[in-house]
């Protein structure tokens, strides 16, 4: 199964990490791997080539069955508000995946409250 794990302060997204592998099919016909792998390959180089965050600032790990990015702030509004967009439209995708193969795909949401609180 596949496990995507968002970290969220306040509300916002973090960072991602995402592990395992969904079993679905077989390697190199397994659809529902595939479709999780592009989007989070998607955003991230969203977030680097298209927002021109630094990817020592957004990738922390990068490997089949492994990936972990954070979410970077921005002070800049325009930024700001892409980072918004494409973390956004990632985290809508990925839960909708989540549901269509519930079986495959789960979804962790940890929330801290600033200040340090945790809560699910």
């Amino acid at each position: 199964m596949i496990t995507v794990r968002f970290e969220k302060c306040d509300g916002n997204i973090q960072s991602v990490r995402v592990t395992g592998h969904s079993g679905y099919a077989d390697v190199g016909e397994d659809i529902v791997c595939s479709g999780i792998s592009a989007l989070t390959i998607a955003v991230i180089n969203g977030l680097t080539e298209v927002v021109g965050l630094k990817n020592e600032a957004v990738i922390v790990s990068l490997e089949p069955g492994h990936t972990i990015f954070n979410v970077p702030l921005s002070n800049d509004p325009q930024k700001k508000a892409a980072i918004a967009a494409l973390i956004d439209t990632y985290e809508l995708n990925v839960r909708a995946t989540a549901d269509e193969y519930q079986d495959y795909v789960k979804v962790i949401e940890k929330n801290t409250i600033s200040g340090g609180q945790y809560h699910d």
